[in-house]
């Protein structure tokens, strides 16, 4: 059976970033995110359950309209809650069958999840790494890489997990502003730590200057 290491980390805090350092490694990635929309393809389940929902959100072909129902959950904490109890059943049932899919061939796989410890992905997974910057640094590239103003990417930040709280709950925390270089080396140790031990220890981060 893999090991499985569980990416999380704020909204643009460096994610993708750690996700690509695994897959130099040969380290195969389950994107939660990807799996999000493959719960909503056309014909399943979870569009029709979505759609039932959030009417207004739905495109006249049947799928959904992605940016207004993004903008409703954000400003809305009970449609976001409905939202995710709709999803992340869907989500859990695909993700355990990659995992089931890559058992076979790879020891360690990453299982990357935005809302790891929220949507309860932790249980399912071996290693709950955190991928953290200050929140200076999250604020200014969330308004660049989205185009967002200081007032909307706030907003967003805040509908996540704090960043103490996800800190207190990781078993790793990796800086999401290293060089490659040394993202790479981070990523060695981890995965030697992963695959050499049967209990994982439990320092408080694999980083430089956490």
């Amino acid at each position: 059976m893999s090991k499985v290491i569980g990416l999380t980390g704020g909204i643009a805090s460096g994610k993708s970033h750690v996700a690509a350092a695994f897959v130099r490694k040969n380290i195969p990635v389950v994107s939660a995110d990807l799996l999000a929309r493959e719960a909503v393809m056309p014909g399943t389940e979870g569009l029709l359950l979505v759609s039932r929902s959030f009417p207004d959100e739905i495109l006249p072909d049947g799928t959904i309209n992605r940016q207004l129902l993004g903008r409703k959950i954000f400003h809305d904490p009970k449609s976001r809650a409905l939202l995710e109890g709709i999803l992340h059943p869907v989500i859990r049932q695909l993700f355990l069958l990659k995992k089931q899919s890559l058992s076979g061939d790879y020891p360690v796989f990453v299982y990357e999840v935005p809302l790891l410890f929220e949507s309860g992905a932790n249980k399912e997974v071996d290693l709950c790494v955190v991928v953290d910057v200050p929140e200076s640094l999250q604020l200014s590239r969330l308004m660049e890489r989205d185009g967002l103003s200081e007032k909307e990417a706030l907003l967003r930040i805040k509908s996540q997990m704090t960043r103490s709280e996800r800190l207190e709950l990781a078993d790793r925390v990796i800086e999401g502003n290293l060089s490659r270089e040394s993202l790479d080396a981070v990523i060695d140790d981890l995965i030697r730590d992963v695959l050499l031990t049967r209990d994982i220890p439990k320092p408080s981060s694999l980083s430089e200057g956490i």
